[in-house]
């Protein structure tokens, strides 16, 4: 779930639905981060129903929301990299642009800050059991969970299959309903469906506010990642 907006690999399966606790996470190969960017991207636009297309050494992304209209995403850039984006973007508050990885220390001039400390984030899938109270639907690649409580929508989040990837996204509890275990649910049961359709890596982008539910749930951190918009700080 990304700040602003409702946005949002790899153990042995040990016995019973639970992840083994004897193998540690961080012994989990980490494919290289512009492949994990691809594979994210693709199942995020996915989720969203939305184009990305090559742009500028790295990805842009049409998102059409109304935080943003567009969003540039690199990798890791180096300063002319970004400078070069930079001047792409400059004045233009509904653009943004997303840096995983290191970011270097010249070339931020004329970009805000949108969001701090997010990571992206990655785990091994493994077959759960629906949680009560949990629906789910689907269509084609593409999943919706909904905890309802006295028939309001109190918890939701999607998730989309590419391959062998799960991307998840939007993971949400309304208010009224927060620290009651919604969102593990949601995940859960998202997971549960993302299993179903042969998915067995889930792929993530978190805030700060999330990272806890997702590290609670066996989730790893990868890389940071900063988004900054176009619009410059007056």
């Amino acid at each position: 779930m990304r700040l602003g907006e409702s946005r949002v690999r790899y153990l042995p399966l040990c016995i019973g639905s639970e992840r083994c606790p004897l193998i540690s996470s961080s012994a989990m190969f980490t494919p290289p981060l512009p492949g994990l960017l691809e594979r994210w991207i693709s199942g995020w636009c996915l989720t969203r129903g939305i184009v990305r297309e090559r742009a500028a050494n790295g990805w842009l992304v049409h998102v059409c929301a109304d935080t943003r209209l567009a969003e540039y995403f690199l990798v890791s850039p180096t300063s002319e990299e970004l400078a070069h984006v930079v001047n792409l973007v400059d004045g233009r508050a509904d653009v943004w642009v997303t840096v995983l990885g290191g970011l270097p220390k010249a070339g931020l001039d004329g970009l805000a800050a949108v969001t701090y400390d997010e990571r992206m984030m990655m785990t091994e899938l493994m077959p759960r059991t629906l949680p009560a109270g949990i629906e789910v639907e689907s269509s084609d690649r593409v999943a919706t969970a909904i905890a309802e409580v006295n028939g309001d929508t109190a918890a939701r989040g999607q998730a989309a299959v590419t391959g062998s990837d799960a991307v998840f996204d939007r993971i949400g509890t309304e208010l009224a309903f927060r620290r009651q275990g919604l969102a593990g649910k949601i995940m859960t049961g998202l997971e549960h469906w993302a299993v179903s359709q042969g998915a067995d890596t889930g792929l993530l982008m978190a805030s700060a506010e999330g990272r806890h539910l997702y590290e609670s749930l066996g989730w790893r951190e990868v890389a940071p990642l900063r988004t900054f918009s176009g619009h410059r700080p007056k």
